[in-house]
């Protein structure tokens, strides 16, 4: 069914006293495609602490995995070579977690979020590579961290790593409420605008 509302707005006059109304008729499509988002980016402060979920997630499976290895082995590695190990495994879990659940670690999984590509195809296996494993490398190790901040700030709520990947992270939850929201809406055949 196709719903239509009629939008009059008034003209500047020809002449002294006199307005012409102007009328364009939009259809509830158009709309909704002009005035409501149909992504729902997900903001700094909750990909933080998802952040912080998943890091310690993965730094319990490094402890674990490691250390089990070395003792079984009997292998005493040095600092250096420790921490590179570390390393790749903590990347590993962030890579692997992601690409496995099609955009959801366990961290992003509890706070209902998802990685997408900004394109919409679904994530590919060199996408979560260089997003989870080299932008992650970049941002977690070294001075590049404070760049974590430019999801605050950028249009698509992007990090440097969403950046490299063309992706970024979307709120489940809001998506949702949004879609029951249009659903109500569409069974009304209601649409109020304020324009």
């Amino acid at each position: 069914m196709n719903e239509f509302i009629e939008i009059k707005t008034e003209e500047e006059p020809e002449e002294k006293g006199e307005y012409t109304p102007k009328r364009r008729v939009y259809s509830v499509e158009e709309i909704e495609n002009e005035y409501y988002p149909r992504v729902f980016y997900a903001g700094f402060f909750i990909r933080f602490f998802s952040f912080l979920v998943d890091s310690l997630i993965a730094g319990l499976i490094v402890k674990i995995l490691l250390d089990s290895i070395l003792a079984i082995t009997g292998i005493n590695p040095s600092l250096k070579i420790y921490g590179i190990l570390s390393t790749l495994i903590f990347l590993s879990y962030f890579t692997i977690s992601t690409y496995l659940t099609d955009g959801q670690s366990l961290g992003k999984m509890m706070f209902s979020l998802k990685v997408v590509k900004l394109d919409g195809s679904k994530l590919d296996l060199t996408t979560v590579i260089m997003r989870e494993f080299v932008g992650r490398f970049i941002h977690t190790y070294g001075i590049l961290a404070i760049l974590y901040i430019l999801t605050a700030f950028t249009e698509k709520k992007q990090n440097l790593s969403d950046l490299f990947a063309d992706t970024s992270v979307i709120s489940l939850s809001k998506e949702n409420a949004y879609n029951i929201g249009k659903s109500k809406n569409r069974d009304s055949h209601h649409i109020v605008c304020d324009l």
